[in-house]
């Protein structure tokens, strides 16, 4: 009786096994697909690339992805979902929450710059770059008090500002996490904070968008819907 209900309790646990191994193997394929996207681009890696690198067959990661493209969008919501999952918190001065930004892009570092670099240019992953560069806005907006275009008086000038301080935030977090010394990244922090405060001031003062004195948010910061 005993051996039994051994056996039957081995049997139950076979189902969580095996989904444990199956999701690290999802996860052994987005981090090689990531690795592989970065280093010859998403538009030029074949799913024989990835395999590669993995280890395996294309045939069982075909078993795991039906195609590239299924591959690509799993492998973004991660990292959207990563970075995002990242960017709540409370104010403590400009550039403050980068700092918990920039850790989770390092977790998720070959995707982060395959999607900055390649996002906006290769067309399965267009949607997940809109995603991030959307993401991004909400957090300048949110924390800094800046106005959506529509809401602006001047939808040009803030559509321009916003634009391209999300463009600078990307880039220079790719540039930072590529070349940078993880132990100078107060530095990095600091020189962010300052490039962000010069914009939001001359954004309201050459454009006249709003109030030019900053009131910074007191509690947790809540993104605008959309």
């Amino acid at each position: 009786m005993a051996s039994a209900s051994v056996a039957s309790e081995a049997r139950q646990r076979v189902p969580g096994i095996r989904a444990i191994r199956q999701a690290a193997r999802r996860e052994d394929a987005l981090r090689a697909a990531a690795s592989v996207f970065r280093s010859k681009g998403m538009g030029v890696a074949t799913m024989a690339d990835i395999a590669a690198t993995m280890g395996v067959s294309k045939m069982i990661l075909y078993r795991r992805y039906p195609s590239k493209e299924a591959l690509v969008e799993a492998l973004f919501d991660h990292v959207v979902g990563t970075v995002a999952a990242a960017d709540h918190g409370q104010w403590q001065g400009y550039g403050s929450r980068m700092h918990a930004t920039l850790i989770a892009i390092r977790n998720v570092e070959d995707g982060y710059v395959s999607l900055v670099r390649d996002g906006n240019i290769y067309a399965p992953a267009n949607s997940h770059s809109a995603q991030l560069r959307a993401h991004t806005s909400g957090i300048i907006r949110a924390t800094l008090r800046f106005p959506v275009p529509e809401e602006s008086g001047d939808a040009v000038a803030a559509a321009l500002c916003i634009e391209t301080i999300v463009s600078f935030v990307h880039e220079a977090l790719v540039w930072w996490v590529q070349h940078g010394i993880n132990q100078r990244d107060d530095e990095f922090l600091s020189w962010f904070a300052y490039i962000i405060r010069a914009w939001r001031e001359g954004s309201f003062k050459v454009f006249g968008l709003g109030a030019a004195d900053f009131v910074a948010p007191s509690g947790p910061v809540v993104l605008p819907s959309g």
